[in-house]
């Protein structure tokens, strides 16, 4: 490699040599390094990028803003494009790739070793010299810092690394005094924590342009791109998720249930593909059953790496609160392709757009995928073969409202990189799994068969998260998913649409929890509007309830449920109140109703049965379709998708682990945006109409002008919500909002006398309602509410309540 690269050194050279006049472009001067084949990997030349490593030369641009770029020689081993605008910096792409020869004096509790060393996508490498060895070891450089030790003679070339997180503190010799200096830059332009100019909202990602991307608005779409790509892998694969089911079928066909994940993985571990999976620990309270994913990959081929973290101590297994999660819900393939959003490779996330409540014949949702949370506990222990658990005749499953979304190019290595960030907080922590290193790569890597479905290839993207000390080991928390959002909220111009599994937030920040303020900044906007006389519009969806049953007055989902309504409509400090009291006691629900409408989803359907007589039975079926979303678009030109919910877990960084993406479009398209044409985002604006026609039940396009403006969509949602709602309170008894208090529980949550509580006389209005969409049941729980926060041990103490927010 050292040959290759004094080669390609004497070849830059020789153009850099030439182009010393005054006024040579940097568009010229890239063209003949690229026309003669001598470019490195590591050049980031797809945008206007504030570092760009050259190996072995380097020049610096001193840009007028007026002028054409023009470039003097200069002493640094990089590349560097100054440019006028500071938010240029975020664009740059690629993080810079550096390879050689080091001398160690102390390292990591040995001395004096020579080696050869590489710096990939964030981490350096250590190998020993030899070809083909291993590595040593592994160090993760997102907050390192490196520094010449001295300056005389005899440690010319010394050079110390140091990282915060891992608490390592090494001197090595490089081959020269030059050699030392890329090192020293290679490393320090590799600390996202400690950038002179840190990225848009503080991400450890930049901002990336022209990007190929596709959305999936259900888990069909979602699995069936995944079994496609999954069975063409040729490198590598990295899962991490929530919660995982190892035999999961990802597709569904008439003649059954196809693509078992396990199978899947087996098959390609066989082919040597490295298979990486991380992930959580479940705590007892949870009772997710992550020892299984353990008990089935164990052993079964060398290729295949499972770890759950954090690490089983026995403090862990002791303490059933446990408080915080790993809630990322993330794939990479082969460097590749990255999968990103709030869909777990999990039981009951197979859904499809018709939100589907029975399935008689075992075909779409085989097994335990046939899953109705609420009707009782899921058997996360057992096959996903195993049929015993619910009787389909009496209890319909559960539909399952989620996003997801791929990406290809230089997010990518984004979402790579922070695979092996946490994956390496986690191995470093258990014996067993020391030699389970990831070989970073060094740029995106072309997909292994050609992903035609993806029909945007101008999107603008950035990886945004929440991490922090006890997730990935870093000693800097990041929020970035919340600070960003935030800043979409301030920034809005004429409408915002949340759909989100939770919505625990404030207005008052004087409240001990929760503390995220986003409600206060959309109360603002909202009390923008009014009082400036703008055209406003903020739609809400939000799921009626936990996922779990209410029946047991089971302490979790009972205090979720006092959250939940406390954020988005009855506390002093939530959503709905707040804009009330702004606006003024007399107006107020009619001037916030005019911006402000909130929405649930419901589906109905009907099983039949022959009984012993040989009697047909009917049996009328309704549930909610369980809202696990995590997206925000603001004015059809950004949206959110990620496994953020809005809450204190999610967004400030020091609890769960999350990640997603902000998605923009350079692509535009004209949108009526309250009669006034309006150029906005291609992707996001495709996006939020197939993801309307899907939930308001549009089988095609011919009624897209009910929702094309938002304005219209607004007015289309609740004149539809309303419907529907009146219709489903007079066929069901067992609904929401006929279940004002905790007695009334048990009629909603008993399926067996559910059939008792159909008024028969009106099913035929079923034939009337339209999509899935609902009005966010306002009465439900009211007249228990307070007690629900009362009436448990510990309940009001700020470290307690912080568990549910």
């Amino acid at each position: 490699w050292r040959r290759r690269n004094r080669s390609r050194q004497a070849s830059i050279g020789s153009v850099l040599s030439e182009s010393e006049t005054p006024g040579t472009t940097l568009t010229n001067l890239v063209d003949r390094v690229f026309r003669q084949g001598i470019a490195t990997d590591s050049m980031d030349l797809g945008s206007p990028s504030s570092e760009c490593m050259l190996r072995g030369s380097s020049m610096t641009a001193f840009q007028d803003p007026s002028q054409t770029p023009t470039f003097k020689m200069t002493d640094s081993p990089f590349l560097s494009l100054s440019s006028s605008e500071s938010q240029m910096s975020n664009l740059s792409t690629v993080l810079p790739n550096y390879e050689g020869f080091l001398f160690a004096k102390n390292f990591f509790h040995r001395r004096n070793i020579h080696m050869r060393a590489q710096i990939r996508n964030g981490f350096m490498l250590f190998f020993e010299d030899k070809p083909e060895a291993k590595p040593l070891h592994f160090a993760v450089l997102h907050d390192a810092s490196a520094q010449v030790v001295n300056h005389d003679a005899q440690t010319e070339k010394d050079f110390r690394l140091s990282i915060k997180s891992y608490s390592v503190n090494c001197v090595f010799e490089a081959e020269s005094h030059e050699a030392r200096d890329e090192w020293i830059q290679a490393i320090s332009l590799s600390a996202e924590a400690n950038l002179a100019e840190p990225h848009q909202y503080h991400s450890f990602a930049p901002v990336h342009e022209n990007i190929s991307t596709r959305y999936f608005t259900c888990g069909k779409q979602y699995f069936a791109d995944l079994a496609t790509n999954l069975k063409a892998a040729k490198k590598t694969i990295f899962i991490t998720d929530w919660q995982l089911t190892p035999d999961i079928y990802l597709t569904r066909t008439f003649e059954g249930p196809q693509d078992r994940l396990d199978e899947i993985l087996l098959e390609r571990a066989k082919a040597d593909v490295k298979i990486y999976i991380l992930v959580w620990r479940d705590s007892q309270i949870a009772g997710l059953n992550s020892s299984r994913i353990e008990s089935i990959f164990k052993g079964c081929n060398e290729n295949i790496h499972v770890i759950r973290d954090p690490k089983d101590t026995l403090w862990y297994k002791l303490n059933i609160f446990n408080f915080w999660t790993h809630h990322q819900k993330m794939v990479v393939i082969d460097g590749a392709i990255g999968y990103c959003g709030g869909i777990d490779l999990a039981i009951g996330r197979y859904d499809t757009p018709e939100f589907n409540l029975v399935d008689e014949d075992k075909i779409e949702f085989p097994g335990l995928d046939y899953c109705n949370p609420m009707a009782g506990y899921t058997h996360y222990d057992k096959p996903i073969h195993f049929d015993e658990h619910q009787d389909r005749f009496t209890v319909p499953r559960m539909p399952w409202h989620d996003l997801q979304c791929k990406v290809l190019g230089a997010p990518v290595l984004d979402l790579q990189r922070n695979f092996i960030q946490r994956w390496e907080a986690s191995r470093q922590k258990n014996a067993s799994t020391k030699d389970w290193i990831i070989i970073p790569d060094e740029k995106p890597q072309e997909p292994a068969i050609p992903q035609d479905n993806v029909k945007h290839h101008k999107t603008r993207i950035q990886i945004l998260r929440s991490v922090s000390k006890w997730s990935f080991g870093f000693t800097q928390t990041e929020q970035s998913m919340y600070t960003a959002q935030l800043d979409a909220i301030r920034h809005s111009k004429h409408f915002i649409y949340i759909g989100n599994q939770f919505f625990t937030s404030t207005n008052d920040i004087s409240q001990p929890n929760p503390t995220n303020t986003l409600v206060k900044e959309l109360v603002n906007r909202v009390i923008r509007a009014h009082y400036d006389n703008e055209e406003f519009r903020l739609i809400l969806l939000h799921p009626q309830q936990t996922s779990s049953n209410l029946d047991d007055y089971s302490r979790v989902p009972l205090k979720l449920v006092y959250w939940q309504y406390g954020g988005v409509l009855r506390a002093q400090w939530g959503l709905w109140q707040s804009l009330v009291n702004r606006i003024g006691e007399i107006l107020g629900k009619e001037k916030t109703n005019k911006y402000l409408t909130i929405h649930s989803l419901r589906s109905h359907g009907k099983t039949t049965k022959v009984n012993g007589e040989g009697m047909t039975e009917e049996n009328y079926l309704t549930e909610m379709a369980y809202i696990h979303a995590k997206m925000m678009i603001v004015d059809d030109e950004k949206v959110f998708v990620s496994s953020h919910n809005v809450n204190d877990r999610s967004f400030l960084g020091s609890r769960d682990s999350e990640i997603g993406m902000m998605i923009e479009d350079a692509e535009k398209v004209p949108v009526k945006i309250n009669g006034v044409t309006t150029p906005c985002s291609k992707f996001v604006h495709e996006m939020r109409m197939d993801l309307f026609r899907m939930l308001l039940g549009f089988k095609d396009q011919s009624e897209d002008s009910k929702i094309a403006d938002p304005f219209e969509a607004f007015k289309t949602w609740r004149e539809m919500g309303r419907a529907n709602s009146e219709i489903f309170d007079r066929v069901f008894d067992c609904v929401h909002a006929k279940t004002v208090d905790l007695k009334g529980l048990k009629t909603l949550s008993n399926y067996k006398t559910r059939p008792k509580n159909v008024n028969l006389q009106y099913v035929g209005d079923l034939d009337k309602v339209k999509g899935f969409i609902e009005d966010f049941p306002r009465p439900f729980l009211e007249n228990s509410w307070e007690d629900i926060h009362t009436r448990f041990l510990l309940d009001g103490l700020k470290i307690f309540d912080a568990f549910f927010v």
